[in-house]
C-alpha cells in the first residue's frame, strides 16, 4: 500500500511538495496439518516475511530535537521556538524535506490453527499469528533544512533591520550571517545531509474465530471475526540515521550525524468481522459474495494523507470455473467502501495536518489459478 500527491506546505510557499510512502509485504513458508480424530485437526504455518519501506514528504519535528548549544544557557532547539521578544524565531516546529529509499526488512512470523467439524453441515475454526518485528536496514535518507533556516534567515534579517533603524538589506543580512557564524553554522556548506538508514517496525499479532455452515448441499455460509493487536505494533515506528554528512545540521541537533527519532503512529486496536456466502452453481461455476468491517485503528490525531489506512467496510464478488479436471480459475473484484477522517488540532504529526480531512476508497481484483494433481 502507498500513496502518491503533490501538496502545498506553507513553508515552501506555492511550491508543491512530493508526499510519498509505500509500505510492500510478502510472506512465504511452510506449513503443516494434523488431523487427530475425524473432526479434530491442528495446523501451523513457519513463514519468511520480506517487507520493503519508503517514505518522502516535508517532515516536521518539535524545535526540542535541535539539542546543539547555540549560545551558553540556550539550545538551537530553545533559541528556534523562543519568541522573538527573547531573541528566537518562534517556531513550534522545524521542517526538513526528508526522503527514505531503499529500506528491505525480513523477520519470521508463525501461524497455528485449530478446526472442528461438529457434523457435516457446521464446523469451527480458531486461529493465532504471531506478531513479526522487522528492521529495515541499508536504506539511505536525505534530509534538506533549506527552506526551514532561509525562513528563519529572513526573519533575523528583517528583525536586525528593526533593532537598527537606517541598516541597508544588505548590511542586515552581512551581520546575520556573522551572528550564524559565531553560533558555528557555516551557511555556504548549506543543511542538506545525507544520512545511513535503519527503521524498526512491528506487524501484528492477531486472533481469529469463525464459523462454517452448509445450509444446502450446493450452498454454505460463513462467519469470522478477528481482533488485531494494531495498539504494541503501529505504537511509533523508530527511525534510526547515522553518519550524517552536514556539519551544520549536525551542531544545531548537538551529535556527530547519528541519532533517532520516534515517528508517532498510536493506532488502535481493532476488531474485523467477515460474513460470506458460497453457491455451487452447478458442477463447474461457483459464485461468492462476501462483507467485512473493520474497526478504523487510525486515530485523528496521526491521520495524515499519505498514510490514510481508515477504510472500514468492504463488499466482495467471487467466481471459480473449472476449465477441465484439473484446472479451475478463480477470480475476485473487491471494494474497499470510501471513509474519511478529519485530523485534530493540534495533530500530532505536523501543524499543517491540523483539522485536515483524509478520505480513502480503494478497489481490488484478484486472479488466480490451481491444478489439482
Amino acid at each position: 500500500m502507498g500513496a502518491d500527491v503533490n501538496l502545498q506546505s506553507a513553508l515552501y510557499g506555492t511550491t508543491l511538495q512530493q508526499y510519498h510512502s509505500k509500505l510492500a509485504s510478502m510472506e512465504g513458508g511452510v506449513s503443516g496439518a494434523y488431523r487427530f480424530i475425524d473432526n479434530f485437526s491442528i495446523g501451523v504455518s513457519l513463514h519468511l516475511v520480506y517487507s520493503m519501506l519508503e517514505f518522502s514528504m516535508p517532515y516536521s519535528l518539535n524545535p526540542s530535537i535541535m539539542q546543539g548549544i547555540a549560545m551558553p544557557g540556550m539550545t538551537f532547539g530553545q533559541m528556534f521556538s523562543a519568541p522573538p521578544s527573547m531573541g528566537g524565531f518562534g517556531y513550534d516546529e522545524v521542517t526538513a524535506t526528508a526522503k527514505m529509499t531503499d529500506l528491505v526488512g525480513i523477520g519470521f512470523n508463525g501461524k497455528i490453527g485449530f478446526a472442528y467439524k461438529m457434523n457435516d453441515k457446521l464446523s469451527f475454526g480458531l486461529s493465532y499469528t504471531m506478531p513479526t518485528s522487522l528492521t529495515y536496514k541499508n536504506g539511505s535518507a536525505s534530509m534538506d533544512m533549506t527552506a526551514q533556516l532561509n525562513d528563519a534567515f529572513g526573519k533575523a534579517v528583517q528583525g536586525y533591520m528593526m533593532q537598527n533603524p537606517g541598516t541597508t538589506s544588505a548590511q542586515a543580512q552581512a551581520a546575520v550571517m556573522a551572528q550564524f557564524s559565531g553560533l558555528g553554522i557555516d551557511l555556504t556548506k548549506g543543511v542538506q545531509a545525507n544520512y545511513n538508514l535503519n527503521v524498526d517496525l512491528k506487524f501484528p499479532q492477531s486472533l481469529g474465530f469463525g464459523a462454517s455452515y452448509a445450509a444446502l448441499s450446493n450452498f454454505k455460509v460463513a462467519c469470522d471475526v478477528e481482533w488485531i493487536n494494531w495498539a504494541n505494533a503501529f505504537d511509533n515506528m523508530t527511525i534510526k540515521l547515522s553518519n550524517g554528512s552536514n556539519s551544520n545540521i549536525n551542531t544545531m541537533l548537538g551529535n556527530n550525524g547519528t541519532f533517532s527519532m520516534d515517528f508517532p503512529m498510536n493506532w488502535k486496536n481493532s476488531v474485523l468481522v467477515k460474513i460470506g456466502g458460497e453457491y455451487n452453481a452447478n458442477e463447474v461455476l461457483t459464485l461468492r459474495l462476501g462483507y467485512a468491517y473493520g474497526g478504523n485503528p487510525v486515530p485523528e490525531s496521526t491521520i495524515f494523507p499519505i498514510f490514510p489506512a481508515i477504510v472500514e467496510s468492504h463488499l466482495m464478488f467471487g467466481v471459480s470455473y473449472k476449465i477441465s479436471a484439473p484446472l479451475t480459475v478463480h477470480a475476485a473484484f473487491e471494494m474497499g467502501l470510501n471513509n474519511s477522517e478529519t485530523a485534530s488540532n493540534p495533530s500530532l504529526i505536523a501543524d499543517e495536518y491540523s483539522g485536515s480531512t483524509s478520505q480513502l476508497s480503494t478497489v481490488l481484483i484478484h486472479l488466480a489459478l490451481s491444478y489439482t494433481f
